[in-house]
Order: C-alpha cells, then sequence, then structure tokens
C-alpha cells in the first residue's frame, strides 16, 4: 500500500511540475504564482470529491466544443477567441487544484 502511495505521490508531482513548465511556456509564471495561492487556499478548504468531481456543466462544455470545433477549422472570431482563452485558463486552474488535493492527504 505504501508504495502505491509513493508511486502516486510521486506522478503527481510530475504532473505538477509538468503544469508549471507550461505556466511558464504560455508566459503564466507571474500568474502562475497568484494561481498557487488561490489553489492551495481552496485546496486545503473545499471539499475534496467535489473538487475531483468538477465538470463544466453541459451548457459550457457545449460551448466549449463549439469553439473548440472553430479554432480547429480556423474560423473564430476574435471574441471567440479570448474566450476560448478563458476556458483554458479556467481548466489549467482547475487541473492544478485537482493535482494539489491529490497531493495532499484527506482529512
Amino acid at each position: 500500500m505504501e508504495e502505491s502511495t509513493s508511486r502516486i505521490a510521486g506522478a503527481l508531482s510530475t504532473v505538477d511540475f509538468n503544469l508549471r513548465q507550461m505556466d511558464f511556456q504560455m508566459g503564466l509564471s507571474t500568474s502562475a504564482t497568484v494561481y498557487d495561492t488561490l489553489v492551495d487556499v481552496l485546496a486545503s478548504s473545499a471539499d475534496r470529491n467535489a473538487i475531483l468531481a468538477f465538470r463544466l456543466n453541459s451548457t459550457s462544455q457545449e460551448r466549449l466544443d463549439l469553439l473548440l470545433d472553430k479554432n480547429r477549422e480556423g474560423t473564430l472570431s476574435e471574441a471567440e477567441s479570448s474566450e476560448l482563452e478563458t476556458y483554458e485558463q479556467f481548466e489549467h486552474v482547475v487541473r492544478l487544484l485537482k493535482a494539489r488535493v491529490l497531493q495532499t492527504k484527506p482529512s
């Protein structure tokens, strides 16, 4: 059991490191610090199971799917491109939060 827990913790550390590298590559190094602060607070105080189960609601997911399709087709407007970027930033914060929750022991 301890070996399995150790492997999971190692994998999560790798995920966290990779997300930080993506922050840097995306130019989010300054905002990543802000995200880290928020993620730490949420991970330590929010309902662990609710965070891990979080998904976009169906309306938001449908909108995101449409934006992704338009992006692949190269037909995004400037406003849609900005909206897609917001979804991407949101997803990044959610991934950081889920990784951080998985790194902490359940209370």
